[in-house]
């Protein structure tokens, strides 16, 4: 059920933000060529000139690219808050579940003599892990969108050189967008999986499949110096990882 709600989710989001890429590159265009510009010759202008268009046209799609994602994130906070809701997941209120991974059916050559052949797998790929918190769908999303001012030296001055700088502003750019869709492609699966894979731990450990982390409380004595008086009465710590076992409710 979550993967036919989080196929819907993508399908919307998607929608949203795939029109008026062309629109936002014009506007790109006309901003930057209406910039006062300082006039500069030289053999190697022409080529920096380029690059300059077509590293600023990158960084400004993909910056137009994933705000718009964010956007359309944002209008449906309500449905990414229930299919990613961490913490029904944690152990103890402190702890975050292993996550797991599954593979289905396989087979391995051995020899010329022997085929194994699985009828499916599982491995623990992150171990649990202490948090003051649960983590959000939201820290997935996170992304470093700013973009580094364009130096008014290397904008065009000739009609040669504008043609020519929109051609790169305009490659830049596509290649911005793309890259912001990948970057979110990634996100969001990194978010599914991590979240299907901790799921996936507390299933197989009910059925008794795997053993769950060994959680130990304790007490401290306060810490006292000359500035400082820190009082710490519990610690909380991990001392045994999960692990697989023989048997189990194998359905």
């Amino acid at each position: 059920m979550r993967i036919c709600a989080l196929s819907l989710v993508l399908f919307f989001l998607l929608s949203d933000v795939a029109c008026s890429s062309e629109a936002a590159l014009e506007r790109l265009v006309q901003e930057t060529l209406a910039s006062p510009r300082v006039p500069k010759k030289g053999a190697v202008r022409f080529q920096a000139l380029c690059h300059s268009a077509r590293v600023y046209g990158f960084q400004k799609g993909f910056q137009w690219k994933y705000a718009a994602f964010m956007r359309a994130v944002r209008q449906r906070e309500d449905m990414f808050e229930a299919l990613f809701d961490f913490r029904r997941l944690l152990i103890g209120n402190r702890m975050l579940p292993p996550i797991v991974r599954w593979a289905g059916p396989s087979a391995r050559l051995v020899d010329e003599t022997e085929i194994r052949v699985s009828r499916e797998s599982y491995q623990i790929v992150a171990p649990a892990r202490m948090v003051l918190r649960a983590p959000t769908f939201r820290e997935y999303f996170q992304c470093d969108t700013s973009v580094l001012p364009i130096e008014k030296a290397l904008l065009p001055e000739s009609a040669e050189e504008r043609g020519e700088w929109k051609k790169a502003l305009a490659y830049g750019w596509r290649e911005g967008v793309a890259h912001a869709q990948s970057v979110f492609d990634a996100s969001i699966h990194r978010l599914a999986s991590d979240y299907r894979g901790m799921l996936r731990f507390l299933i197989l450990e009910k059925e008794g499949r795997v053993t769950a982390p060994v959680l130990q409380r304790g007490a401290l004595s306060e810490r006292v110096d000359e500035t400082k008086r820190t009082l710490e009465p519990e610690v909380f710590q991990i001392t045994a990882p999960a692990r697989f076992t023989q048997g189990g409710d194998h359905k």
